[in-house]
C-alpha cells in the first residue's frame, strides 16, 4: 500500500477550508491534514474551538503558516482557502518551496488579462506572475482530467468558465 498523501490546508477556519477540512479527514489515501492559519496566534488554538460541532471529534490544532516547518513535516500538497489576493502573494513561494498547491480562490483561474483584471491583482514579481498563470491547471475533471495528477497548480473551478 503506498504511503499516504500529507497535505496541509490553509484558511481552515473560514467556510470553505472548513469543508475541505471534513472532506479531507475522511479521505483514505491522505494523512490526516496540516491545518493552518496566516497570523501567529495562541500555540494552543484549535479549529474545534472555533466549531464547536468538531468537539468530540479529535484535536484539530491549528499552526501558524512557515514553510519550514511544512518541509519538516514532508507536506507534499498545500489546499489554499484564502481571498484571492493571499492565494496571488503566497502561490509563487509555495511552488519555489517545492510544494504542490490546490487554489480555491479565483487567483490562478483566469488566464485572460482582461478576465483577471476584475480582481486588481498588484503582483511583486510580474514575470513569475505570469508564469504561473499559464502553467496553472483548470481543476475541472471534465476538461484536464490527464493534466491534473502532475500539476505544480491546480486552480479549482468556481465559475466553470475555463479561461
Amino acid at each position: 500500500m503506498p504511503a499516504k498523501l500529507k497535505t496541509a490546508v490553509l484558511g481552515a477556519t473560514g467556510y470553505s477550508g472548513l469543508e475541505l477540512t471534513r472532506i479531507l479527514l475522511r479521505h483514505p489515501r491522505l494523512e490526516e491534514p496540516a491545518l493552518l492559519r496566516r497570523e501567529n496566534g495562541a500555540s494552543d488554538a484549535n479549529l474545534a474551538e472555533i466549531f464547536p460541532a468538531l468537539s468530540g471529534n479529535g484535536s484539530y490544532p491549528l499552526q501558524a503558516l512557515s514553510w519550514p516547518t511544512l518541509k519538516r513535516q514532508g507536506i507534499e500538497l498545500l489546499f489554499l482557502a484564502t481571498p484571492h489576493e493571499v492565494s496571488r502573494a503566497l502561490v509563487p513561494e509555495a511552488v519555489a518551496q517545492g510544494l504542490r498547491v490546490i487554489d480555491l480562490s479565483g487567483a490562478w483561474r483566469l488566464k485572460l488579462a482582461q478576465n483577471r483584471a476584475v480582481y486588481g491583482f498588484e503582483d511583486a514579481d510580474s514575470a513569475t506572475a505570469a508564469e504561473l498563470t499559464e502553467k496553472a491547471i483548470y481543476g475541472l475533471p471534465e476538461l484536464s482530467r490527464d493534466q491534473i495528477p502532475d500539476a505544480a497548480l491546480v486552480a479549482n473551478p468556481g465559475c466553470y468558465e475555463p479561461r
